[in-house]
């Protein structure tokens, strides 16, 4: 499969040598190579989003960084007619057969997860968002390791807050 843009070019194809069925390369126009990863399925839809790879079919959907790190990765209950990224690059209409919804992800973790080493928490929230099966619940559950829309107010530095000062 090929994909590209105004700015990149991706190939996805078998992968004769890896431990995954299937590898991808992504190459700047000037055709300097940016990424490669392996990939553990070829999805039917492949486009760039800004400086991400964005991958879906019926009811999967992954969204990995051109530094290879897989930033979404998500088995909706509901079947999929699209996914079309908007100007912003956290930004995107997921479109089924009964709704148009604009959902946005964060990328700023609570705690650092590393390009291939993820530390434990971060396959946890992985398995118990794969496990969860309702879009709703995996997002209440990924609030609790990223911040989202769902995510509570940060908490106020009661360090910097006098002793007997009224809240303002």
């Amino acid at each position: 499969m090929v994909f590209y843009n105004e700015k990149y070019v991706g190939l996805i194809f078998e992968n004769s040598k890896g431990d995954t069925p299937y590898k991808m390369e992504v190459y700047s126009l000037s055709g300097e190579k940016i990424m490669s990863k392996e990939i553990e399925m070829n999805l039917d839809h492949v486009k760039f989003a800004g400086k991400n790879v964005l991958m879906y079919d019926d009811v999967t959907c992954e969204l990995i960084s051109l530094k290879g790190v897989v930033k979404f990765k998500h088995v909706f209950t509901k079947q999929l007619d699209a996914i079309v990224p908007m100007e912003s690059t956290n930004t995107f209409l997921l479109m089924t057969k009964n709704k148009i919804e604009e959902i946005s992800l964060r990328y700023s973790l609570k705690s650092p997860v590393t390009k291939n080493k993820q530390t434990a928490e971060a396959k946890e929230m992985c398995k118990r968002v794969l496990e969860s099966g309702d879009y709703y619940k995996a997002l209440l559950i990924i609030s609790e390791y990223v911040e989202t829309e769902l995510s509570p107010p940060p908490k106020e530095n009661k360090k910097t807050k006098k002793k007997n000062q009224p809240e303002r």
